[in-house]
């Protein structure tokens, strides 16, 4: 079985790194990675966040390209057109650029390589590219590291997304978990 791009290896590899069952797994995977990890060009989905990388180059290319640099956040086009944005500001500055995209399946900031388990963001980008599998393994590390492992375990849907959603945002989200896993318990997995 696979659940788009992933597959049931890729699912127990997760189970594994949270030491969860897989139908927490699927729960998250439904909720935060619910959208395609690759482009039709077999490029990685992402965004790029030109307030970011205002942000992590102090404004220096704000007049110049205001395009791919503003302090604040604006619309980011098509899917398509987010890759040449990204070599575009990669010109300017690679570590700032790649730091501003959000990557992948679950769309996790490159600035936050560390904490989804990589030691350089170049090993982080690299991964982006391989596989909806890096993706999930990148993403379930990145809540590992943010010590919401404990909170899927349990099942302390309150808990996890006091911790992981904005206020406005939390209710709706419990509901959606709470259903969510429901549906893939019930169903065996």
């Amino acid at each position: 079985m696979t659940i788009g791009g992933l597959t049931d290896l890729d699912l127990s590899k997760a189970a594994a790194v949270l030491s969860c069952e897989i139908a927490i797994i699927k729960t998250i995977i439904d909720l935060e990675g619910s959208r395609e990890g690759f482009l039709s060009t077999y490029e990685p989905l992402l965004w790029f966040h030109k307030d970011v990388f205002s942000r992590r180059t102090q404004g220096a290319y704000d007049r110049v390209a205001p395009d791919i640099s503003h302090p604040e956040p604006g619309e980011f086009g098509p899917s398509s057109i987010q890759h040449e944005r990204l070599h575009k500001a990669a010109w300017l500055n690679r570590n700032a650029a790649l730091m501003s995209a959000s990557w992948g399946k679950f769309q996790l900031m490159g600035y936050n390589y560390a904490l989804a388990g990589y030691f350089s963001l170049q090993d982080f980008v690299s991964a982006m590219y391989k596989s909806e599998g890096e993706h999930l393994l990148a993403f379930v590390q990145y809540l590992k590291n943010l010590s919401l492992d404990e909170d899927l375990r349990n099942k302390n849907w309150e808990a996890f997304a006091f911790k992981y959603k904005s206020p406005e945002d939390r209710n709706a989200y419990i509901h959606k978990l709470k259903e969510a896993y429901q549906s893939y318990a019930e169903a065996g997995s």
